[in-house]
């Protein structure tokens, strides 16, 4: 919960600071989480959406300045979640050897907090419809990052006087025609 509430953080900062200083100014700094993701210790950083939100709220920033609606300011923005997901599809999975390093690792942890432990076959089966699901459950979290961030820097825009594009309702999304023309 916490890494969501900061990414929102991020993504509304990120936006409104580019608003109130400029895109080049903001530019840098919102690069500097998603390079240090790049590191071998931080990559966690990255997979948790801590990484792409300044990425994502600069990239609205980028929309906005350039006097696209909302529909076309989310839909840039949610791109580092669609390289995210695709970086996931590539590189999650791996071999089979890995995989079962997986289960054997999920079964003893299971068995350690005296869970029953399910048949290896089904857990299996289970941990590949997981790693087959995660890239979208990413891009996903991405795109909600995304819009609830905008919604937020609005939100604190308005109160700061400060212009932003109205956030469509939801129920009058088109994201069909939006992403397209």
């Amino acid at each position: 919960v916490l890494h969501l509430l900061a990414s929102l953080a991020l993504v509304a900062a990120t936006l409104i600071g580019a608003r109130r200083f400029g895109v080049r100014r903001v530019a840098l700094p919102a690069c500097v989480p998603l390079l240090l993701s790049m590191a071998g210790p931080l990559q966690w950083v990255l997979v948790s959406g801590l990484a792409p939100a300044p990425i994502i709220g600069l990239l609205a920033a980028i929309q906005v300045e350039r006097g696209r609606e909302f529909g076309q300011i989310i839909a840039l923005a949610s791109v580092p979640g669609l390289a995210l997901a695709l970086m996931l599809m590539m590189t999650i999975g791996g071999p089979g050897e890995q995989r079962q390093e997986l289960s054997d690792q999920i079964q003893e942890s299971l068995s350690s907090m005296g869970a029953q432990v399910p048949d290896a076959e089904q857990l299996q089966q289970v941990i590949d419809l997981m790693l087959q699901l995660f890239p979208g459950m990413a891009y996903l979290s991405m795109l909600f990052v995304a819009v609830v961030g905008y919604r937020i820097a609005s939100s604190v825009s308005a109160a700061i006087n400060m212009s932003l594009p109205v956030p469509t309702p939801m129920r009058q999304w088109r994201l069909w025609d939006e992403m397209i023309w």
